[in-house]
């Protein structure tokens, strides 16, 4: 796509402002449409996030400081229970299992977990791995 827009002056403009078109953007949009329905991943979203649920949902039978599992497909929110100290604690030690997560300031009362669509079960295991041993040996 891009060869075929890019080939010629005639088939781009050399200079575009922001919020104009950009034909670089468009292709990689293009792109990214186009794989996503090759590979089915939102499939794939919907299936490896009910895996992913099932392996939080353990974490949320065994541990107090989970208080419920939100969202849909890949985008999950773990629900904490609502202090800052606690989620702030979790994600640091996170960041020792090289687990890097976000949460949902202002109430700080869960972990926002977007990852790619591309992911494997692998990442998923990890993840849920590594989040039972911080809070299995952690007090937080």
């Amino acid at each position: 796509n891009y060869e075929r827009i890019y080939s010629s002056q005639r088939m781009h403009t050399p200079h575009w402002s922001t919020c104009s078109e950009n034909l670089l953007a468009m292709v990689a949009a293009l792109s990214s449409l186009q794989i996503m329905a090759r590979d089915d991943l939102a499939a794939r979203a919907e299936a490896l996030g009910l895996r992913f649920r099932r392996r939080l949902q353990a974490s949320h039978e065994r541990f107090n400081l989970v208080t419920d599992l939100r969202g849909k497909g890949l985008m999950i929110g773990v629900g904490l229970t609502p202090q800052p100290g606690p989620l702030r604690l979790l994600m640091s030690l996170l960041l020792k299992h090289r687990i890097n997560v976000s949460t949902s300031a202002p109430r700080w009362d869960a972990l926002k977990l977007l990852p790619p669509l591309t992911i494997d079960d692998a990442v998923v295991d990890e993840f849920c791995d590594a989040l039972d041993s911080v809070l299995e040996n952690e007090d937080i």
